[in-house]
Order: C-alpha cells, then structure tokens, then sequence
C-alpha cells in the first residue's frame, strides 16, 4: 500500500492538470467497468457484471410505446452481455438475476430463453441472406403501434430500411415554457367538420384553424364554391346545419407535404359516401394505403 501511495504521489507531480486516482479491493473484490473480479484463497478468479449501488434496475417498461425490436433490444443487450463477461460459475446468478428484473419492467418470463435460443443460433449460423440485401434508402417514421410494423414490413419489399421516432418525450412532457395553444390558434393543422345529417368535410391548413374555419363560414353564406369545396355542397345538398362549434382537430404539422399526407390518410379511411370533398386529396401510394387501412381495421 506504501508502494502504491507513492507510485501515484510520483506521478500526479508530473502533470498536475492531469491526476491520477487508484482503487483497492474490497473483501477480495475490485471492480472495473461492468466487470467485478473477485479472487479466493485458493488462486481462482470469478468475473461477474458490475452494477453501482445507485443502479436502480429500471428500464424501458414492456407495456410502453416503444416499438418491439426496441425493447428486444434491451434484453438481447443485457443476456449478450451475461454471456460475455460472466465466468462459467457466475453465469447462471446473472441470468437469474436478469429475468427477475424484467419481471419487475413487465416482461414476460418467456423472452430471455428466446433471446438466448437466437443468439445461440446466430453464432451457428449467420444469415447471409439479410446481410446481402443492403438497402437502397432509409425512411424516418413516427411509431404507431401495429401501423408503424406494417409500414416497416411493406417498405422492406422495397429494401428500404425504417427507422421509428417519437414525439413523446421526457423533454417534451416536462419542458412546457409557453401556454397551450388553442385548437383555434394553432397553425397547420387537420381537421374535420361535421354537418347535422352525418356528412363531414377533411381539409388541412398552413394558417391558424380559427381563421381557416371563418372562410369556410363565408364561403357557405355567400356561395363562393372555388373558396370551399363545403360550400359547394351545402348549396346543392339542402340545409343541414353545420356544428361550427364542434370543429374536430384530427392532427397537425408545420410541414405542407406531411400535412397534405395525412389529410389524405383520413380521407382514404373514411366512407365515401359521408365525405363532401371534391377528390381524395394528395395521391398516395399503394403501400401507404395498405398500411393505413390495414391499421385502421386492428
């Protein structure tokens, strides 16, 4: 221990602005980055994971919006690296240790044998097949659940490689420095309006909702068919009130094309024979639709 103390005094005088800190074992133990290497009396070495005391075993939890593969992940990460480290007589305690932890977060009890049967088989036999097929594009997505999946399957058809997103974070949850903004105030959005009889109207608008709805009014009262295409259909198909009151923000973007993308979306989804707009709104392709409907039916 002198030894040491003076090993490290002899070099931190170097480079002051560079010190050097040492670690002695504890009960025979030392740990060094997520390994813990413990020593016997009889020569022998075990090396099993390292965890801080301020380790608090949370993850993400199995019934959160995240997408399967993600949270997959977690747990091929976490079995890869039991494998990786643990000696032969640590291994099994790791294990343990994992499926109760992800027992806590939600998992089922049945997910850390399948992830140790893929790896397994992975180090047999490596799937060339996938490893061949590079692709063309990537394609940044919001995740959905189901829909998003869907659309992941369709684009690889493609080859084109998906990757999710979410809006919903920690950051955006928490940090709220301005007010809410009204439905009526609030800039690019998708909305929809209803008539008495059951008919409705899906359009979009860069400007604020509230001043989009006001030119709709106008265009009903005075006619002005090339200002709404809702006006157009009040004229020819009777009175029937419209709930103005009841507009229906049905999503919004900054973005115009994405914007006109989901406008689209929701005209495609909805019956035909309620709609009052003139066309479907932006052409989308096939894939788009599939995906679509096909979430929409889950």
């Amino acid at each position: 221990m002198q030894f040491l103390d003076e090993s490290l005094l002899f070099l931190n005088s170097l480079f002051p602005s560079i010190q050097l800190t040492s670690e002695v074992e504890t009960n025979g133990s030392l740990s060094f980055l997520d390994e813990l290497v413990s020593r016997f009396d009889d020569c022998t070495m075990k090396i099993s994971v390292h965890r801080k005391s301020t380790h608090t075993d949370r993850y993400i939890s199995y019934q959160s919006n995240h997408a399967p593969h993600v949270k997959k992940g977690i747990v091929k990460c976490l079995v890869r690296r039991a494998y990786n480290l643990s000696s032969e007589s640590s291994l099994k305690n790791e294990i343990d240790h994992i499926r109760s932890v992800l027992s806590m977060n939600g998992y089922p009890k049945s997910i850390v044998d399948k992830v140790k049967h893929e790896l397994k088989k992975k180090k047999k036999q490596v799937d060339t097949t996938i490893l061949n097929e590079d692709p063309v594009a990537t394609a940044i997505i919001p995740y959905v659940s189901t829909m998003s999946e869907r659309i992941k399957k369709i684009l690889w058809d493609y080859r084109i490689r998906t990757s999710f997103k979410t809006k919903t974070t920690l950051s955006n949850l928490l940090t709220k420095v301005k007010d809410p903004t009204s439905n009526e105030n609030k800039v690019g959005a998708v909305y929809k309006i209803m008539r008495e009889c059951g008919d409705f109207y899906i359009g979009e608008s860069g400007r604020a909702l509230g001043i989009r709805i006001k030119e709709h009014k106008s265009a009903c009262e005075h006619g002005y068919f090339t200002k709404s295409p809702l006006a157009e259909h009040v004229w020819q198909e009777g009175s029937h009130a419209i709930h103005w009151n009841q507009v229906k923000l049905l999503d919004f973007s900054q973005g115009m094309v994405e914007r006109k993308v989901k406008e689209a979306i929701y005209i495609n989804m909805s019956p035909n024979n309620l709609t009052m707009n003139r066309d479907s709104g932006m052409e989308l392709s096939l894939l788009v639709l599939r995906a679509a409907r096909g979430h929409s039916h889950k």
